[in-house]
Parts: C-alpha cells; structure tokens; sequence
C-alpha cells in the first residue's frame, strides 16, 4: 500500500491506453471513470489523489468540546476492468491524509499527528485531540487518536497565541506564534450631525454608539523557506481561523485583516529565516470557548 498526503500529486498508471476503472473504500465504489493514454504516451495514468481528496473529511465543532472530530484518513483501492475476462482487478491500494505534511508515519496510535503544524511546534493546552476511524472501509471502527503535545525547547518559550485555521484543501491544521504578539483594543464610535438650537445646552453632534474592536498582531517567529511556502499557502489564504489565547484559554472566530513579510539575509547560508507579521481581528463580540 502507497500512503500519501493527500495534496502531493500521485499518479496511478495502468498498464493499457484506454482502460475503464474504479476507486473502493472497502467493498463500496465511490467513483467509476475511463482513463485515456496523451499524445505520444504508451499507457494511461490518473492523479488519484485529486480523486480521492474529495472523499476526506474533517470538520471542528468546537463549541462543543476541545476536540477536533476527523475522518481525515482513508484507504482508497484502484480496480481497472479486464475485458477478456469481465472482471476487475485490484491495481494498488493508496492511504491518503487531509493534510499538508508530508514525512508522516500513518500508523493511527497515541503518536500519531494527522496534521503537523507548521514550524513543528505545539503548545502544552493548544487544541489537539482527534476522533479518528481505522481506514478499513465498511469495517471502521471508531478510534481516540491523541496527539501528544510538546514544547519548543530550542528557544525556551512556547507562545501566548495559536491559530486553528482551515488549510487549502478542507482540513485543519494549527500554527502556534512564537514572536512578539500585540493584542489591541480599537474603538469606533458612531456620530450623528443635526440641527442645534444655540439658545440651549442641547448637543448638534450626538454619540448613538460606541464599538470595541478587539485585534492582534502576530508574528510567526522567524521560519524556514520551506515552512514559509507551506504558511503562505494554507495559513495565510485561509477563510476559517480560530484564535486561541492560550493564556486565558479562550478562543475567538477572527479574520485575517492584513499581512507582511520580514526577511533576515546572512552572507553565505541556503536558507534564510521569514518571519510573517499577520493582524487578525475578532469577527464576533464574545468567544466561543
């Protein structure tokens, strides 16, 4: 069996240049196609991931419990038809994860981390317990997949903040900010203009509201070339993110308001530390958490 993350493109071949085929999860077909040979090529071939991704799940009900419910992982068998016969055969069976990591060891026990963050690192009380299911089809079975969390202890400081946030291709991932991070109060008040009488006290500009806008500035702490790409994909584009104060263990639904990069260039290294600078701002008046 082939495991992949399910965004790293794998193509199945076959061993014919027009070949009708199909895609199991146990005993039941979830997808049937035909496959056809390009221009110049001997056999035909598929991007099963591209396939298969859609039929991963992973949803956050987090205002129920701090637990991230997934079925984020799946095993996916590709049958192609023999026509001398009227059968079909089991080409190769590929295990693929929602998920943007690669290097993964997708054996599902207390060990396992269905979604590696960014720089590596997880807080001690961040948002980490999946519900997961063992792969086998028809015959899943309903398993609790902790992920054990760690602190860095390359810098000696863990964060005050983490993000839960939506990746590019429908799964959560999280990302904890270990530079300087700014929490600020911004208050908007509302104004009205009307006609005053200046024989009286009476106000000709009246206050009808006033709003406090919570914001933070958030630095990721400086990160490589490769977790820069892997930020700048999945995290930053992301439309869904959950602010975790891991202080006051409270976590607020925001949006991402705006962004910068900071390079660091020293003379003769391959890779140069990035830090991103993001401002997310409380997209509702009261935490979910």
């Amino acid at each position: 069996m082939i495991k992949q993350p399910s965004w790293k493109d794998t193509v199945h071949q076959f061993y014919s240049s027009d070949c009708r085929y199909r895609i199991q999860v146990g005993d039941e077909v979830i997808y049937e196609g035909r496959a056809k040979a390009k221009p110049n090529e001997q056999y035909a071939s598929i991007f099963v991931n591209r396939i298969c991704q859609n039929y991963l799940y992973e949803s956050l009900n987090i205002e129920s419990a701090v637990t991230i419910h997934t079925e984020a992982y799946r095993e996916f068998t590709v049958y192609s038809y023999i026509k001398e016969t009227d059968t079909w055969n089991a080409d190769e069976t590929y295990g693929f994860l929602l998920s943007w990591d690669d290097d993964i060891d997708l054996n599902l026990n207390e060990f396992n981390y269905l979604s590696v963050p960014v720089n590596g690192h997880l807080a001690t009380n961040q948002i980490c317990t999946y519900t997961t299911f063992d792969g086998e089809g028809t015959n899943a079975v309903e398993t609790n997949v902790g992920r054990t969390p760690f602190w860095n202890y390359e810098s000696g400081y863990c964060g005050d903040y983490a993000l839960i946030y939506r990746n590019r291709i429908g799964g959560y991932d999280s990302f904890l900010f270990e530079g300087r991070c700014k929490p600020t109060d911004t208050y908007i008040t509302g104004q009205i203009t009307k006609s005053y009488n200046n024989t009286t006290k009476a106000f000709g500009k009246t206050t009808y509201k006033n709003d406090i806008i919570k914001t933070w500035e958030l630095n990721s702490g400086f990160l490589t070339n490769e977790q820069s790409d892997i930020f700048a994909k999945h995290l930053v584009s992301s439309t869904e993110c959950f602010l975790q104060d891991l202080n006051l263990d409270l976590v607020y639904p925001v949006v991402i308001t705006d962004k910068s990069v900071e390079y660091k260039h020293f003379p003769n290294e391959g890779n140069e530390p990035i830090n991103y600078t993001i401002t997310v701002e409380q997209s509702q008046k009261t935490t979910i958490l």
